[in-house]
Order: structure tokens, then C-alpha cells, then sequence
């Protein structure tokens, strides 16, 4: 791994049939908290249970377009900023005439 002009480059040899384990995480250089490395650490299995627990409990629509509902409150929680809830602003129709100038 090397570092320079505010980039981080490394690599890898992957054989077809090899598993790679691979975890990157950022943190400030300057207080705050590190990121965990190990066996501590968030893993994809992690991800995979809490998506599957989610949606185990989105399953009790009985509506029109079941799997258009299901879908678009997938895509919905997926789009959601976990520690305040937050969600994206709806999707503009239209550009504006002209754009603001800075």
C-alpha cells in the first residue's frame, strides 16, 4: 500500500476459486473514533442478517402490486440515513430555466 498526492493505492492478485476477505474503513487523523478492525469489525454477514430481518418485517402487505410496494419500500429504507431518518428530497420534474450562478 502506498500513499501519495492525497491517494491511497493498493493491489492484489485474486485466483479464480480464491475468497478474499477485504474491509476498508476511514476515520479522521485528528480525534474522534477509530474505526474497528477484527473479528469486532461489521462484516457482510452483518449487512446481509440486518437486511433480511428488515425485510422480514415488511412482508405483511396485502394490496394492489404487492412486489412494486415491496420493492419501492426496499429501495425507500435503502435511501434512508440511519441515525436521524433522514430521507432524499423528492426527484425534480424538470431542470430549472437557468441555473444559479456562483
Amino acid at each position: 500500500m502506498s500513499g501519495a498526492a492525497g491517494a491511497l493505492v493498493s493491489s492484489f492478485v485474486v485466483i479464480a476459486g480464491d475468497t478474499v476477505d477485504f474491509r476498508l474503513a476511514y476515520s479522521a487523523t485528528f480525534g474522534g473514533q477509530q474505526p474497528q478492525v477484527g473479528a469486532d469489525a461489521s462484516t457482510l454477514e452483518d449487512t446481509t442478517a440486518a437486511w433480511e430481518s428488515w425485510s422480514a418485517l415488511h412482508t405483511a402487505y396485502d394490496g394492489a402490486f404487492p412486489d412494486q410496494v415491496r420493492r419501492s419500500s426496499l429501495v425507500l429504507q435503502g435511501l434512508t440515513y440511519g441515525p436521524s431518518g433522514a430521507s432524499p428530497p423528492p426527484p425534480r420534474r424538470r431542470c430549472p430555466r437557468r441555473w444559479a450562478e456562483t
